[in-house]
């Protein structure tokens, strides 16, 4: 464990539009996608940017090169990092709500490294 204070960071990230249970790969990247789009704004505005831990260099364990893109893990064993999840879902009261094991599922596939499979490659070499 690192000998430092712990500094806590709580921010919201938003996913305004339907969640389908069972996400194929391209529902997964999409929510992906609007993520990174929070993630990297928060990253530019905060005082982590400042951090020397954020440098792409070739020994930088943080970035995770995944079908020619590099990823970031935020929540690993190397920075002494843990997040905790706190899902809301805000439904029409008009409207049936189901399956949201299989949605929270989608969800938490989307915030993890994108997986190596046939449908994941194309969807990640497409993504610019």
């Amino acid at each position: 464990m690192r000998n430092c204070e712990r500094q806590d960071m709580e921010f919201t990230l938003f996913i305004k539009d339907k969640v389908k249970s069972n996400g194929t790969p391209t529902e997964k990247h999409r929510i992906r996608t609007i993520f990174h789009e929070q993630l990297n704004e928060l990253l530019n505005l905060s005082s982590l940017k400042k951090n020397e831990i954020w440098k792409k260099t070739k020994n930088n364990k943080l970035y995770k090169p995944r079908l020619k893109k590099s990823f970031i893990a935020l929540v690993t064993k190397n920075l002494d990092t843990y997040a905790e999840l706190n899902i809301n879902f805000y439904v029409p009261s008009n409207t049936s709500f189901k399956d949201i094991d299989n949605k929270l599922k989608t969800i938490c596939d989307a915030l993890s490294l994108p997986g190596l499979d046939k449908g994941t490659k194309k969807i990640i070499n497409a993504w610019k």
